[in-house]
């Protein structure tokens, strides 16, 4: 019988555990770029923000002890509104970035192109988080792996404080 890489995490964490913490990530960030943009020296509009592309559950082609692992991928999530000035892009990367460290997670990337800011944090537990600051706030957050539960009803880890109800796609078809 055929298999896949191996997963070198000593342990895995169940569905439950790891939507969890994709929750947890998207929280502590949410509340980072709203704190930071009413902070700033000229305040952004108050930062609304909505669901627009759902999460899933995906194969990660690992596996663990020869069992087939997961991981989750939250809601694309995107700020409502205008968007935020040059001048505050930095403060609420910063902002951003000390959310993900309180949480653990390091700086695993960062790209500049134009007015387009990415950054990328990665956890112990193989948990990835993602801010986009541009012409809108972008993030989501991807779990570490883990192995599917007997449980078939999605669970959402879009935080409350976020508008549901999937938006039309950020991408125009061409």
């Amino acid at each position: 019988m055929p298999t896949g890489p191996t997963s070198a995490l000593p342990r895995i964490a169940t569905p439950q555990d790891a939507r969890a913490r994709v929750r947890e990530i998207l929280g502590a960030l949410l509340s980072a770029l709203r704190e930071t943009g009413r902070s700033a020296p000229a305040p952004t509009p108050a930062l609304e923000f909505s669901e627009h592309r759902a999460g899933r559950d995906r194969p990660t082609g690992l596996q663990w002890r020869g069992d087939p692992t997961f991981l989750h991928v939250s809601a694309l999530i995107a700020s409502d509104g205008p968007a935020p000035g040059e001048s505050s892009v930095r403060r609420l990367l910063e902002g951003a970035a000390h959310a993900a460290g309180d949480l653990g997670l390091r700086a695993a990337g960062a790209r500049d192109v134009s007015e387009v800011h990415e950054r990328l944090w990665q956890g112990g537990e193989g948990e990835r988080a993602e801010v986009v600051v541009g012409a809108r706030i972008l993030l989501r957050a991807h779990s570490g792996p883990f192995l599917p539960g007997p449980e078939h009803t999605p669970i959402s880890t879009t935080p409350a404080e976020v508008a549901r109800g999937l938006r039309p796609s950020l991408l125009r078809p061409r």
